[in-house]
């Protein structure tokens, strides 16, 4: 006789297949929402790998699941981290909207937020930016050349834009761009 499957793994497999029903079927039998594969991800993780699975993603957490759950097989990564890599924006937001960390850093002492920035995607980096936002706007830059002893030369100034948002480990972080055209413009 072959080997009885576990309800969790089952649960496992309707994520990966996008079965929301039978997914809301098991949850209703008491099945777990955080068993995890071999390469350490939950349910929850899987469902944020993939656009198409963001409506699973949100029957999993309107279930019950954890937004900041992290495996210690799973290299530190969280949900968020899986949405961030892949530029999910849609995902990274619905993540945020329910209680996800994004500060949280992975065993390589990165974050969500510095995942999207590493992989250049603009759409994810603004999201979790907004989301994470004390401050941003445009700022003076005002800067006194020396060119001879004796002269009095003139002031010279720009504009730059800001952002203060919370980092990695609960410590403030400032981003400074040429102007907020700079921020939209990020290839997604």
């Amino acid at each position: 006789m072959g080997k009885q499957q576990s309800k969790e793994k089952l649960l496992y497999q309707q994520v990966r297949i996008g079965n929301i029903v039978k997914i809301r079927a098991l949850r209703g039998k008491g099945v777990g929402l955080e068993w995890v594969d071999k390469q350490g991800d939950t349910p929850l993780m899987v469902a944020c790998m993939y656009p198409k699975l963001i409506h699973v993603a949100r029957t999993l957490i309107e279930l019950g699941a954890d937004v900041n759950a992290a495996p210690p097989n799973s290299r530190g990564y969280t949900p968020i981290c899986n949405a961030a890599v892949r530029g999910l924006d849609k995902t990274v937001n619905l993540l945020l909207s329910h209680g996800a960390i994004v500060s949280t850093p992975t065993n390589f002492t990165i974050s969500a937020l510095d995942i999207a920035r590493r992989w250049s995607f603009g759409n994810v980096v603004r999201v979790i930016e907004n989301h994470t936002c004390l401050f941003s706007g445009l700022l003076r830059e005002v800067y006194y050349p020396r060119y001879r002893e004796g002269v009095d030369p003139p002031w010279l100034s720009g504009q730059i834009w800001a952002v203060v948002i919370y980092g990695c480990r609960d410590k403030l972080e400032l981003r400074i761009y040429y102007s907020a055209r700079v921020i939209q413009g990020i290839a997604n």
